[in-house]
């Protein structure tokens, strides 16, 4: 039975989608608002029924803790995601183009090798709080 299981979960895990992510960070006390380049998030889960990014709190969490050690200030920060990479850089690029156009606010985008989101587990999730790196 336990081969069983294990074989279930594998295939699982082989036909779940991958997630992709970008983060917004805006703060209210200065006029910049930042975006994180596109990229996978992994071992990300969605729930079943509503595909909900389960733990979104601490994506979102990891950017403010960035944002708050390299920038400075204290800002207010989400995640856009989606399983499909192309639709999600279409809402990046609207994204962009807004902000771009609105004269009140500057773009700081942040590359891959600046910020990636790092994984997180079931244990975080269930206990609702960002596991510290060494």
């Amino acid at each position: 039975m336990l081969c069983l299981a294990l074989g279930m979960s594998a295939q699982t895990d082989k036909n779940a989608k991958p997630v992709y992510a970008f983060g917004y960070a805006i703060s209210f006390s200065d006029s910049v608002i930042t975006l994180t380049a596109t990229q996978a998030l992994p071992s990300a889960q969605l729930t079943a029924k509503s595909k909900f990014l389960k733990g979104i709190n601490l994506y979102s969490a990891q950017l403010k803790q960035h944002m708050v050690d390299n920038l400075g200030g204290y800002p207010t920060c989400t995640i856009f995601y989606h399983t499909n990479r192309a639709k999600l850089e279409k809402r990046y690029a609207k994204l962009k183009k807004s902000i771009l156009k609105a004269k009140d606010y500057q773009l700081k985008e942040l590359g891959p090798d600046e910020f990636a989101f790092k994984a997180v587990s079931n244990e975080a999730i269930e206990h609702n709080q960002i596991e510290k790196s060494e």
